[in-house]
């Protein structure tokens, strides 16, 4: 089919070459944007076909950006012709201020490199407001606040006198301008000098950015900043040290670039179209710019890259086609390629120059005449639609040719650009775009003065001439769903419900939209995630709605949600005693630990079969020995009931009896005391008393001697191995009379010293040893003298 409509269209070409091409006759102010008669000549035109792409992004709503300097102060507001431009094009955000590192726009005061005062500020924000209130929500602003002379407290002065004083809140605030550039770094103005050498290193910015911001929140809280407007995207350590430093306080980051900057002001047409096929081209440079930010950054990966001023060369430096046709077919193809790679921001540099002789680089010129590229603005890429980005490829021999297929609700655009030199292409749409519809063409070449545009029906195949810009415009099906316009999240958790502590596992994934995709993730119960598989863990009992959003490559957003029910953990409950064992009497403290089910709750026990108590912690006494069984039992708020037990052992307690080996006793005789303890642990020690005297005795019995009659009070106090005592006491009766002794005899045996017979010459002593009877009452000796002999 892509080869039929390729012979067709090669077939049909001179044809529509002719019909629509038609060169227009050039006015004498045109002559001096007539390429060279090589260029104009169109040999026969090369096949070319255009192929289906993939969605590679999404067009920003800040996309369509200008750098507003006018010829005075306030000419914006004041010059109906600029505003009149303006209203034609897509432009929406415009990033406004004029040299703005050497203007105090509060005192509105304009200083010169050496220091002295050239006058007022080059614009006026007064002014610009008024402009910007006309257009409502179509004008976003971006405002700079000079830093090379490194004062954060000069640019709160002028943040607070433009939101408070002005009454003018801007979309962002840019700090400072091209500091790879700076030679006043951190010098007042007044003290500027042509000689000076003060350049600020990245990391030095760095910090300048980050008290800037502080001190401009203390002002104006609800501002937003952009980190940086480097001159080139070659200034990848300043990207990576403004982003270090502060990256969670940067709402943007911003650079510039003139991929033809390098070229002296008078090339070839073929060295002025050569970067749109370099490294320098802005598809390479904002992903340059992107890797040395997530290098240094991780969570930066996100943050909007700007490039907030870009043209084919700077304006002050023209080269000999600035002013001319070529110029817009620099910035079509850029626009084509911008889109594609998914730029938040392509603001062009700028709105009107200076000169009354030349256009420069801008839109219009000092007399408010429009450039080739104002007319690319407001009279072609304004009915580009804006929307969802595909990629479509042409297939063709020619070098040079970019095309993009934009498309929102309503519109399907189709914008190729031809920036080969010498040969034209003979375009088959196939598929890749609606034909036999009725739509709108839009056509330039170099040989027109403007842009033409023809409504009727689209045909199969176009010519598009050498230099040619093609824009074609569809109608979308009603009712026909944008593809891919925003991704479609799906949520699945393991499991869906269970008792607390819960741990879910989610799985989020996304269809449609452009990759890669971010998911961030809310739980439900005050906590959040990032990832696509994220683990969670629910601590609290209830229902709660976890939802995911999926964000796309192209910021947009899907969302999905899943439910997850945690029930309160089984209700449960230990007992622990103070102790398990000890003899009788024994206290205990008992505590209740409990778990799961719905506070409040209520402890009973009980300790047997009458005693009862309750509380989490109770205390009870136990005194008969034997082993108790103590019953917990708790009740939570939804009358769920669980018990726990426990055991304690109360052995007998300790305890000492007396007994005497006779009882009474009479004098002169020894009784036997002993103790007979029960209960005790470990090793028993006794201590002794007679009549409240200590006896000195360690052991368990002694003798007690029965000197003397009357009434003893015999006392023990025993104490073992756990410091427990117990004592016991006796009265022993102690009595005068002897005790009859029928082994002795009524007088007992006397003693002799020596035996019974022997010879002594001194006098001896005499003893008795009392055997028997009941009380010596009276005794009498007699002596009989037996002589040798």
């Amino acid at each position: 089919m892509v080869v039929a409509l390729a012979a067709l269209a090669f077939l049909l070409a001179p044809a529509l070459l002719a019909a629509t091409w038609g060169p227009a006759p050039l006015r004498p102010t045109d002559a001096a944007q007539r390429p060279p008669p090589s260029v104009l000549a169109s040999p026969t035109p090369v096949l070319a076909s255009l192929l289906n792409g993939t969605i590679t992004s999404k067009t920003s709503s800040a996309f369509w950006s200008l750098v507003v300097q006018t010829n005075c102060p306030t000419c914006i507001a004041s010059q109906s012709k600029v505003g009149a431009f303006l209203n034609q094009t897509s432009f929406v955000w415009f990033r406004y201020s004029q040299q703005s590192d050497q203007c105090n726009i509060a005192a509105n005061v304009q200083y010169t490199d050496n220091g002295s005062v050239m006058g007022v500020c080059g614009y006026n924000i007064s002014a610009f407001k008024q402009w910007c209130s006309s257009r409502g929500t179509s004008c976003h602003s971006i405002l700079d606040l000079p830093a090379e002379n490194n004062n954060s407290a000069e640019d709160a002065t002028i943040a607070k006198y433009i939101v408070k004083t002005v009454g003018f809140q801007p979309d962002y605030w840019s700090i400072g301008n091209e500091p790879t550039g700076w030679k006043h770094y951190g010098i007042p103005w007044t003290q500027w000098s042509t000689s000076d050498n003060s350049v600020p290193t990245p990391l030095a910015y760095a910090y300048d950015v980050k008290a800037t911001i502080a001190a401009v929140r203390a002002v104006d809280p609800s501002g937003k900043f952009i980190g940086i407007q480097a001159a080139c995207e070659c200034n990848t350590g300043w990207f990576q040290a403004v982003t270090k430093l502060n990256g969670p306080n940067l709402s943007a980051i911003a650079y510039h670039t003139y991929p033809s900057t390098a070229l002296s002001t008078s090339v070839t047409l073929q060295q002025f179209y050569d970067p749109l096929a370099s490294s320098a081209n802005i598809t390479t440079s904002v992903q340059t710019v992107r890797t040395a930010i997530t290098g240094s950054c991780t969570q930066c990966a996100s943050l909007p890259i700007l490039v907030d001023e870009f043209n084919a060369g700077p304006g002050w430096a023209p080269s000999n086609y600035a002013g001319s046709y070529a110029n817009a077919v620099f910035l079509a193809a850029s626009t084509v390629q911008a889109l594609r790679a998914n730029v938040t921001q392509l603001s062009v540099f700028d709105l009107q120059t200076y000169s009354t002789t030349q256009f420069g680089f801008s839109m219009m010129g000092a007399n408010y005449s429009l450039a080739p590229t104002g007319r690319l603005y407001s009279q072609l890429l304004n009915h580009l639609a804006r929307g969802t980005v595909l990629g479509v490829n042409v297939r063709t021999a020619v070098p040079s040719v970019w095309a993009v297929v934009s498309e929102n609700s309503t519109t399907e655009s189709l914008l190729v650009v031809n920036a080969n030199l010498t040969q034209s292409v003979a375009l088959a749409l196939g598929t890749a775009f609606p034909t036999a519809v009725t739509g709108t063409t839009y056509q330039w070449t170099s040989g027109m003065t403007r842009p033409s545009s023809t409504n009727g029906t689209l045909g199969l195949a176009f010519t598009i001439p050498s230099q040619g810009i093609l824009l074609l415009n569809a109608p979308r099906p009603a009712g026909v769903p944008l593809p891919g316009a925003t991704p479609t999240a799906a949520v699945r958790e393991t499991p869906a419900s269970g008792t607390a502590p819960l741990t879910v596992q989610f799985s989020g994934s996304a269809t449609g939209g452009v990759a890669p995709y971010s998911f961030a993730w809310t739980f439900g119960d005050g906590t959040t995630g990032t990832g696509a598989s994220p683990s969670h863990v629910y601590r609290t009992t209830g229902s709660f709605t976890a939802r995911l959003t999926v964000t796309d490559s192209l910021k947009g957003t899907g969302a999905a949600t899943a439910g997850i029910t945690v029930h309160p953990p089984t209700l449960a409950v230990t007992v622990t005693p103070s102790t398990v064992s000890g003899p009788a009497p024994m206290c205990v403290n008992f505590s209740a630990q409990l778990s799961g089910g719905t506070a409040p709750y209520t402890v009973a026990w009980t300790f047997g079969s009458v005693a009862k108590g309750s509380g989490a912690v109770v205390s009870h006494c136990f005194f008969a020995a034997g082993t108790a069984t103590v019953v917990a039992t708790v009740t939570d708020a939804s009358g769920r009931s669980a018990s726990a037990l426990a055991a304690v052992t109360i052995t007998p307690p300790l305890s000492v009896q007396l007994s005497l080996s006779q009882n009474p006793a009479p004098v002169g005789t020894s009784v036997t005391v002993s103790a007979a303890v029960s209960g005790a642990s470990g090793l028993v020690e006794y201590a002794w008393s007679s009549n409240g005297h200590s006896v000195d005795s360690g052991g368990s019995s002694f003798l007690f001697p029965t000197a003397k009659a009357g009434d003893y009070t015999l006392t023990v106090t025993v104490t073992d191995g756990t410091v427990r005592s117990a004592n016991a006491t006796t009265t022993l009766g102690v009595s005068a009379k002897l005790a009859p002794n029928p082994a002795a005899g009524p007088l007992g045996l006397p003693v002799f010293p020596g035996g019974s017979v022997g010879t002594w010459n001194s006098p001896l002593p005499f003893g008795l040893i009392a055997l028997g009877g009941a009380g010596l009452s009276c005794l009498a000796w007699s002596y009989h003298r037996r002589l040798r002999g």
